[in-house]
């Protein structure tokens, strides 16, 4: 099975807007020491198993998305391309079948220490290992 986090990076970067945003600079768990904006962050909260209403096994997982740019209003627009193209998704991130996504608490703020702004949304992935 596939990590549902490098699946759900390799989704966002094969959308032409979003790479034509980021170019590659949407990253797992961590990121480079050195940044160029903006650039994406994509980090599991938690993932569980769960049976499906078909008896089959599932999983659902929560995975928090930062997106970090100098200015407010390129933030919140970079942040939209991924919230509007995954919210309500359902079908294929790699090899994995999803059954929904559902993104919420979406929220921006100043970060004074590295003086850049985030915007941060949180995605509900629900998905299904048929293997």
């Amino acid at each position: 099975m596939a990590e549902i986090t490098s699946e759900l990076r390799t989704f966002l970067l094969n959308n032409t807007a979003i790479s034509s945003a980021f170019g590659t600079r949407i990253y797992v768990n961590k990121t480079p020491d050195e940044m160029t904006y903006p650039f994406g962050l994509i980090k599991r909260v938690y993932e569980n198993p769960i049976h499906t209403q078909d008896g089959r096994f599932g999983y659902e997982a929560m995975a928090q998305i930062e997106v970090y740019d100098e200015a407010l209003s390129d933030c919140i627009t970079n942040a939209n391309l991924i919230f509007n193209l995954l919210d309500g998704y359902k079908g294929v991130m790699g090899s994995t079948q999803i059954g929904s996504v559902f993104m919420g608490n979406k929220r921006d703020e100043w970060a004074p220490d590295s003086r850049h702004y985030r915007c941060l949304m949180e995605a509900e992935i629900k998905w299904t290992d048929y293997g």
